[in-house]
């Protein structure tokens, strides 16, 4: 009961500034450390390519999981909207597309995997070199064909999965920070010409 009077007097004395500082202090964990940036590029033959890169990615967190036998996994759908303005056609295209990262530890050699989609792309023999690879920038071609007279928008949300789960455990996906870090949707920046 003092501790109730003490919280209702300090509330009565405090200030504007206070509130904002405690409003700040609530809401600044439901925002995860991890943010990253994106961006999009025509190659010289017309194909969209995309890049993201990821920051403050928790190191920690994916060792622990891999080490453990479980996956971790940088999931990242792509929404690309084309808009095409010419004589004959008036229209837009929605594409959406999902892009995952995926690395884990072989249990019978004890190396390190990455996957890209699913495909093998490198076994590392020492997590150092996992963990670089898994962290740096990821580059996709994207197999779709720009024309010079599309308008083009394209946005990212990035998901971080520390530990892949499968059905039916992975409804615990759900539960926020636990296994997922979900970001915001966010709009990639045109780059220059690869």
């Amino acid at each position: 009961m003092q501790c109730l009077l003490f919280l209702k007097a300090g509330l009565r004395r405090s200030s504007p500034q206070a509130f904002l500082f405690f409003a700040f202090v609530l809401v600044l964990p439901l925002f995860p450390a991890e943010e990253g940036g994106c961006s999009y590029f025509i190659s010289e033959d017309g194909t969209l390519l995309l890049s993201y890169t990821l920051d403050d990615l928790s190191e920690s967190k994916i060792r622990r999981s891999v080490e453990q036998g479980h996956r971790a996994e940088i999931l990242l759908t792509f929404r690309v909207q084309l808009n095409t303005y010419g004589l004959f056609s008036v229209g837009g295209e929605h594409l959406e597309f999902d892009v995952r990262r995926t690395a884990y530890r072989d249990q019978i050699t004890n190396d390190y995997v990455l996957l890209l989609n699913d495909r093998e792309v490198s076994v590392y023999r020492t997590w150092r070199e996992l963990y670089r690879a898994f962290s740096s920038p990821l580059d996709y071609s994207s197999g779709i064909d720009i024309k010079e007279s599309d308008d083009l928008t394209v946005k990212v949300h990035p998901r971080i999965i520390y530990k892949k789960l499968v059905p039916p455990f992975s409804l615990m996906y759900l539960i926020p920070g636990k296994h997922m870090y979900n970001l915001p949707w966010e709009s990639a920046i045109e780059g220059s010409h690869h």
